[in-house]
């Protein structure tokens, strides 16, 4: 059965890079070896608690449901800043880096009420109580983030109306004090004056009651997020970390080392003599032209000439045994009638089976035997001769 010429260029490439290929998978399994070594180990406990969306009661003032609804519409940086992260760091007697690196924020919907989300907050640490205690600083320390957010939040939006309530007075002061020094009786004037003033009043007075809500909102203003569920402290399921990396050098290095000798099959170009040989073979279809022989390893080429021209027409596909038989002069083609002779000493051994037996050709005319050059490696086996005499007496 022939190899495919992909999976034959690989097998020359790894049997001539092997030492290269080793290396790059050594160098890989020993990276990650050094890696694992170095990394820390995963936490044995984490803390989970969950924060949900803050509802506004229904006596709040629109403005202050309004902030409360933007505030939960938040990013985590927002909530878990730099200042946050240094307060709870203090608060546990912990490394502000570390806690930013063991802790997790995700959002998820929250199983009880449409329109809600539910944060769930997760420390991992050695410590159980200590997982617990920064779960519990986080949580409290992002509703104070929230809170002073929505208040910075009301403060901007007052510092926005008080101008514009100052400026609507303004506006109305100037509208009434143009209708009172108008003194023509012209009814149309009149009526889109006193329009004029109507409006400034309607502008102040929404102004005033927007104000007044931001107002009333500044005792009102919270955080926008509650606590769902308090921190509850949970095994962190067992995941040897060392393993799992040494694992990953070990899948790096595989993939490495067969990728390099995959391109370099792919880039290395075949000698002129592994050239001229898958020619040969294809030509006779992968197999013995006198055995049969379908096995590549036990296939070689039988030159005929004693250049070993690499032309396929002064060359036939052997069997090792039978090549090697074919070179020692043991065996050999007839010329005239393309069956197989054997020497007399072989003639009553176990390859007797094999005289008289055609040579089996290739289909294509071009790669068939030169009739020349099997004559002229006929000739010389000097028993031939003696065969040659021997059918000349035969009347």
């Amino acid at each position: 059965m022939m190899t495919s010429p992909f999976i034959r260029r690989y097998s020359i490439a790894l049997s001539r890079y092997k030492w290269l290929a080793l290396t790059s998978f050594v160098l890989c399994v020993a990276g990650s070896t050094a890696i694992a070594w170095q990394t820390e180990p995963l936490p044995k406990y984490f803390a989970l608690g969950g924060l949900t969306a803050n509802r506004a009661p229904e006596n709040f003032t629109n403005t202050a449901k309004a902030i409360l609804e933007q505030g939960k519409q938040f990013k985590q940086e927002d909530l878990l800043g730099n200042d946050v992260i240094n307060a709870v760091a203090n608060a546990v007697n912990e490394n502000p880096l570390k806690i930013r690196q063991n802790m997790e924020m995700r959002i998820e919907p929250s199983a009880g009420e449409e329109n809600r989300t539910v944060l769930e907050v997760v420390y991992r640490d050695d410590d159980p109580e200590r997982a617990k205690a920064t779960a519990i600083g986080l949580m409290e320390a992002m509703l104070q983030k929230s809170s002073l957010i929505n208040a910075a939040r009301l403060k901007a939006h007052l510092g926005a109306l008080e101008p514009q309530v100052t400026k609507a007075k303004e506006e109305l002061k100037a509208a009434e004090q143009e209708l009172a020094e108008y003194y023509d009786y012209d009814e149309k004037e009149i009526e889109r004056l006193e329009k004029q003033v109507e409006n400034k009043k309607t502008a102040v007075n929404r102004l005033q009651a927007s104000l007044k809500d931001a107002n009333t909102a500044r005792n009102q203003i919270a955080s926008s997020l509650a606590i769902a569920a308090v921190p509850e402290v949970l095994p962190e399921p067992k995941a040897n970390l060392f393993f799992i990396i040494l694992g990953l050098g070990l899948l790096a290095g595989t993939v490495v080392s067969g990728g390099l000798i995959l391109i370099l099959s792919l880039l290395a170009k075949p000698s002129e003599k592994a050239r001229f040989w898958q020619q040969l073979l294809a030509a006779y279809q992968g197999r013995c032209s006198i055995s049969d022989c379908d096995v590549e390893a036990a296939l070689e080429p039988a030159y005929l000439q004693k250049s070993k021209s690499q032309n396929p027409t002064h060359a036939i596909v052997l069997r090792a045994d039978l090549r090697k038989l074919f070179d020692e002069k043991l065996l050999a083609i007839d010329p005239k009638t393309l069956k197989v002779v054997l020497a007399p000493e072989l003639q009553a051994s176990s390859y007797s089976n094999l005289a008289d037996r055609g040579l089996k050709l290739p289909t294509k005319e071009e790669y068939r035997p030169n009739i020349e050059s099997l004559e002229s490696h006929y000739r010389r086996c000097s028993w031939s001769s003696s065969l040659s005499n021997s059918e000349e007496k035969i009347p």
